[in-house]
C-alpha cells in the first residue's frame, strides 16, 4: 500500500491506477480520510495492460479536508498510479451557482449604466 499525506487539507483528489500485470485484471483500492476521521473508500478491478482507470475524491464541506489517501492492492505484482490532480481551493457547489450567476449580471449592470453616464455627460 502507498499512503499520501498531505501537508494541507486538500478539497479534492483524483488520479488513475493499474496494477503490474501483463494479463488479466486486479482489484485496487482507494481510501480517502478527512480531518474528522472519516473515509471514504473506491474499488475497481482493473486490466493491468494498459487499463489504468480514474479514482477521484472530493469534499464539499470546508471545514472536513482531506488528509491522506491510501491506495493499495492485495497482490504481489504491485500498481502503478499517476496523473495525481488536487485542489484546495473551496469547490463550487450547484447551490452556489445562481449567485455567482447574479453577481456577474450585477457587475454588468454597473458596468452598463457607469457607460450610459459617460456617454450622457459628453453629449
Amino acid at each position: 500500500a502507498v499512503v499520501l499525506r498531505f501537508s494541507t487539507g486538500v478539497q479534492a483528489f483524483d488520479f488513475y491506477a493499474q496494477p503490474n500485470l501483463r494479463e488479466g485484471s486486479l482489484r485496487i483500492t482507494a481510501t480517502a480520510r478527512s480531518s474528522r476521521g472519516s473515509t471514504a473508500s473506491l474499488f475497481q478491478n482493473i486490466a493491468g495492460n494498459a487499463g489504468a482507470q480514474y479514482f477521484g475524491f472530493y469534499t464539499d464541506d470546508p471545514t472536513d479536508l482531506m488528509t491522506a489517501v491510501e491506495i493499495s492492492i492485495n497482490d504481489q505484482f504491485g500498481f502503478a498510479f499517476g496523473e495525481m490532480r488536487l485542489a484546495t481551493q473551496p469547490i463550487p457547489t450547484p447551490a452556489l451557482l445562481p449567485g455567482i450567476v447574479g453577481m456577474g449580471v450585477a457587475a454588468w449592470r454597473r458596468r452598463q449604466g457607469e457607460a450610459a453616464a459617460e456617454n450622457s455627460d459628453q453629449e
